[in-house]
């Protein structure tokens, strides 16, 4: 077996017969629970769109479920699921790309995201060096509603009663705050590539 999340589905039926099988899917699926505010985060990232964020984040659960035999008890779960999460959240950017719809990135922008592990500390910086110069060309009241979004994992409604401003003037700052935060990580990947 291997953690790979296109291992050969009749491993995964063979692994999974037998009395085990659904404790191996319970064992999996409370790994993903104890990283789901991670993955909530990389995605909801990647996708302005909340609704959108959700979806991925379902797909992704539905596949670690499926393919919980191919995961290997003493592997690196936070590798392979985001391994999973990066590949859904590509699929869906190039979905959307072909639809010309805003608020993805571009699907070679995420390419280059999925390029890069989790426990690869070097292309893990560089990605961090990056968001941290982007993060820095945003006003500070846009830096600190970025940090209450995805470090405090605070909703809108909450940010809002905490800044003193209404809930929609909140979702309207993140979706500009995110617009910017794209074009500069596009902008920074795209001059790493030439």
């Amino acid at each position: 077996m291997n953690n790979s999340p296109t291992g050969d589905a009749n491993d995964a039926n063979e692994a999974l017969s037998g009395p085990a099988a659904p404790q191996r899917v319970l064992e999996v699926q409370q790994l993903f629970i104890k990283h789901a505010n991670g993955l909530r985060g990389l995605i909801g990232a990647l996708f302005p769109d909340m609704d959108l964020a959700d979806d991925v984040l379902q797909e992704v659960f539905v596949v670690v479920t499926e393919k919980a035999a191919t995961f290997r008890a003493d592997g690196d779960f936070r590798g392979w699921a985001y391994g999973i999460a990066k590949r859904k959240a590509l699929e869906h950017a190039r979905r959307y790309s072909a639809k010309r719809k805003v608020g993805v990135f571009a699907p070679e922008t995420l390419e280059l995201l999925c390029e890069s592990k989790p426990e690869d500390d070097r292309d893990d910086s560089e990605v961090r060096n990056s968001l941290s110069r982007c993060l820095g060309k945003l006003t500070p009241t846009l830096r600190e509603m970025i940090r209450l979004r995805y470090t405090e994992n605070l909703s809108p409604a909450n940010i809002a009663t905490r800044m003193e401003w209404t809930s929609e003037a909140v979702y309207v700052a993140l979706s500009r705050s995110r617009s910017l935060l794209r074009k500069c990580l596009d902008a920074a990947f795209n001059a790493g590539m030439h």
